[in-house]
């Protein structure tokens, strides 16, 4: 393990074949059935990013787009502008209710692991199909 995936970063550079846009990506890869669940072609600020279902509130896998290539990366926000509010409102209770610990566990914890195992995945089964 690096020191970035110490300190819970991870993204994975795919450079596809031929060039191809995130939403062309998507068309390749909806079906297909990954250990992190079914993507989603989501709007999250002025950017797409193709989002797995999120393994708790601080951890999701997104795929990005970087020049001509893609990045599947851990992502500590989750993706679409409803998301974002909804999230930060139970962010909220939960770390009043716990006294600041249930955002520590999930920052350290094993959903962290897990969303950083379902990168490795995706990006293996992406590779085939793109690289």
């Amino acid at each position: 393990m690096g020191l970035g995936e110490m300190l819970g970063v991870k993204m994975i550079k795919i450079e596809p074949k031929e060039k191809m846009s995130l939403e062309e990506l998507y068309e390749k890869i909806k079906d297909i059935q990954f250990s992190a669940g079914k993507p989603e072609y989501i709007k999250h600020g002025l950017n797409y990013v193709i989002a797995f279902p999120p393994e708790d509130r601080e951890n999701q896998v997104w795929i990005i787009t970087s020049k001509d290539n893609f990045i599947v990366q851990r992502s500590v926000a989750i993706a679409g502008v409803a998301n974002t509010f909804k999230n930060m409102a139970k962010a909220e209770i939960l770390d009043q209710l716990s006294g600041g610990i249930t955002g520590m566990v999930s920052a350290f914890g094993s959903p962290k692991k897990a969303c950083m195992a379902h990168c490795d995945e995706i990006a293996e089964k992406v590779k085939e199909i793109i690289a």
